[in-house]
């Protein structure tokens, strides 16, 4: 008999099949002894993303990349819709940044995906991530990281409990959403899956 946690480690197989790396999400924990972040209410992985960034803009300084890190920790917006949709536009369209050279400063971009090459990116898939946000917590059953950036979350059900349906899979998004809204900061995709039938939207 088919559980939860087999849909779960399935759909792992198949992003570890892709080329993506893998960690149980208690190995990366911030009191893990190979933290990926420096505590539990952290949604973006740092070292990966600084050091994707770096790759990537191989023509930008130091200084810039860490400015444009700054901007994508800090969201501007009033509300989690707007944030998501600015944060679109920065996957798109690069982060723009000042850099100073011999007392003049011109702007560029940080890009954030190569989406020309997509081996020059780093993909990392976490089970059982947990975040814990205004005085919540939540585990959530799968996120794949690009970059270090959450861009989606995959919310998966048992195809055999009559009770763990794609509704009440839906439902339990919803409330993510409300209980822990930093993530969806970055989301690109939500997916929720029996591991027969799925869903999948942007927020």
């Amino acid at each position: 008999m088919i559980n939860e946690e087999q849909v779960e480690l399935l759909a792992i197989d198949w992003f570890k099949e892709l080329g993506y790396d893998y960690f149980l999400g208690y190995e990366i924990s911030p009191d893990s002894q190979n933290p990926q972040r420096k505590s539990y209410d952290e949604v973006i992985l740092f070292n990966r993303l600084k050091n994707a960034l770096i790759k990537l803009n191989s023509n930008i300084p130091l200084v810039a990349i860490e400015d444009a890190i700054d901007i994508l920790r800090k969201p501007q917006q009033a509300s989690l819709v707007q944030n998501n949709r600015a944060f679109h536009q920065m996957i798109l369209q690069g982060i723009s940044v000042d850099i100073k050279k011999d007392d003049e400063t011109k702007g560029d971009v940080v890009k954030l995906i190569d989406f020309e090459n997509f081996s020059n990116n780093d993909f990392l898939v976490v089970n059982q991530f947990i975040i814990k946000e205004n005085n919540n917590e939540k585990r959530l059953d799968v996120v794949l990281f690009i970059n270090g950036l959450p861009l989606v979350i995959i919310e998966l059900k048992n195809a055999l409990d009559e009770k763990a349906t794609l509704y009440r899979a839906y439902i339990q998004i919803q409330n993510y959403k409300n209980a822990i809204p930093s993530i969806f900061y970055y989301n690109a995709l939500t997916i929720i899956s029996d591991g027969i039938d799925a869903r999948v939207s942007s927020l």
